[in-house]
Formats: structure tokens, C-alpha cells, sequence
């Protein structure tokens, strides 16, 4: 039983690393080994119905999964860019109902106060030490823009 189930998990691992493979070779029009800014912007477009997602979109997943810091997305990274995509992608609504309610300035980003009224509300209303704010915004600052940003 142990066994079958190893030897299952495998099969099921190698088959997502060939999809990857093949989804970075899709991309990967120039042959680098990694998607750039321009590459990863047509893959988000095409998990994204043919809609094309914003600059800072684009910034934030290659923020989040370029972990090797090559500034692009290769093939180990490239599984977690998606997830990140399809997981915002999925949020997207969620996410802006609260920027629509805690932006009050409208700039399309929240500020350390206005990240402190979320967290107040989030913390049932109990007060939130300055210290918990700032490991918030040191944590959620993908951007490293001393704000959150819708994608955050």
C-alpha cells in the first residue's frame, strides 16, 4: 500500500514538472530558461481569460516567486507564479471591496494608518500594538513601496 502510494505521488510529481517544463517552454520565446517581465505578462494574460494583467501585477508575482532574485521566473519558480496568479486571481474581488473601503485617499494602495484600520477590524476591534503594524507592512510590502498595494 505504502509502496503504490510512493510510487503514485512520483508519477503525479513528474507530470507536474513536465506541464511546467512545458508551460516555460511555451513562454520562454527567446530561450533563456526564464520568463522575463514581457514572457510573464502573456502567460498571466492567458490564465487570465486574455485579459492583460497591470504593470504592478506583473511586479508583484515576479516579486513573489523569482526567489533565485535572477529577475525572471525560471523553472523551479515558475509552479509558485502561477499559484500566486490563480490565488489573486481568486481574491481579486475580496481584495478590492477592502482597499475600496480602507484606500480613503484613493491612491490605490493602503497606508500604514490605513493598514492599521484593517488589522483594528480584523482584530475584532482590539487594539493592534504599532510594532504588529510595522511587521504587517515589512511583511505584506512586496513592492518594498512602504505601502500595500491591491496585489499585496
Amino acid at each position: 500500500e505504502a509502496a503504490s502510494q510512493r510510487v503514485e505521488a512520483s508519477k503525479k510529481a513528474q507530470k507536474k514538472k513536465k506541464t511546467l517544463a512545458a508551460v516555460l517552454k511555451k513562454y520562454d520565446t527567446n530561450n533563456t530558461g526564464q520568463l522575463e517581465v514581457d514572457q510573464l505578462k502573456a502567460m498571466l494574460t492567458d490564465f487570465n481569460n486574455g485579459q492583460e494583467p497591470t504593470e504592478e501585477e506583473c511586479q508583484f508575482i515576479l516579486r513573489i516567486a523569482d526567489t533565485s532574485q535572477e529577475g525572471g521566473i525560471n523553472g523551479e519558480e515558475i509552479g509558485d507564479a502561477i499559484s500566486a496568479w490563480l490565488v489573486y486571481k481568486d481574491e481579486r474581488d475580496v481584495i478590492q471591496k477592502v482597499m475600496e473601503k480602507y484606500d480613503t485617499n484613493k491612491t490605490g494602495q493602503l497606508e500604514r494608518e490605513q493598514l492599521a484600520a484593517l488589522l483594528l477590524e480584523l482584530n475584532n476591534n482590539m487594539d493592534v500594538g504599532e510594532d504588529d503594524v510595522d511587521w504587517v507592512l515589512a511583511n505584506a510590502d512586496v513592492l518594498g513601496n512602504g505601502a500595500i498595494l491591491k496585489m499585496n
